[in-house]
């Protein structure tokens, strides 16, 4: 949105003199006239980026906007698309646990037929949500634990960012709790599954699950 507001200032400064009440004028009714269009074309670009959702196709998103009493046409919308994408250069490869969830429910899931991956994966998506929300507490805890000190040096915290920014490890524990929760089978076959399918060792998998778990307990 910070470009797309840069990339309309440029275009009008072409037309007005900067920092006059013109240009600023012009910019608010743009942005009002476009920011519902934007929003929404925002979600529908993440919503092709899941694996789990169907809110993906130009006349899925007709139906939505004229239920909320926008009338816009299919061309306007993929525009609204375009321009978003050009904005950022076609640059959406931006890693998130949520997309290493979503690839990995779909290998247990080709593995391993009976495991329930839609109830999984909706417990999954508020686990998620309550370990961003609690994340600081959560990663302070782990880090005293793996420094076996309540107090952790500068040097210490520094190393254990990379801990705290594995993508990949956080999904993994993220699925194992869903999966604990969801309780399908025996957690030491959850963590076996989830170790043979990432390499991540199921003693690190389990410490941090257990971590979360506890905190959600608490919480």
């Amino acid at each position: 949105m910070i470009r797309h507001v840069e990339s309309l200032f440029y275009n009008a400064s072409a037309h007005y003199a900067p920092e006059t009440q013109d240009i600023q004028e012009f910019l608010g009714q743009k942005l009002f006239e476009e920011i519902n269009l934007l929003l929404f074309s925002c979600i529908q670009i993440t919503s092709k980026l899941s694996l789990r959702c169907n809110f993906d196709k130009t006349d899925t998103a007709l139906t939505v906007l004229r239920s909320l009493g926008f009338s816009y046409k299919k061309e306007t919308i993929l525009e609204s698309e375009l321009r978003i994408l050009k904005t950022l250069n076609f640059s959406l490869n931006v890693q998130n646990p949520l997309m290493y969830i979503e690839t990995l429910l779909e290998v247990w899931g080709y593995n391993d037929s009976a495991v329930p991956i839609i109830d999984v994966y909706k417990t999954c998506l508020a686990v998620l949500q309550f370990v961003y929300l609690q994340r600081n507490p959560i990663y302070q805890k782990l880090l005293v634990a793996a420094v076996g000190n309540s107090n952790p040096t500068e040097v210490q915290r520094v190393k254990f960012l990379s801990v705290k920014e594995d993508c990949m490890l956080l999904a993994v524990s993220v699925i194992s709790v869903s999966a604990f929760i969801v309780n399908f089978t025996s957690w030491t076959q959850i963590l076996e599954e989830l170790s043979s399918i990432t390499g991540i060792t199921a003693d690190n998998i389990s410490d941090i699950s257990c971590f979360i778990l506890k905190h959600i307990l608490e919480n």
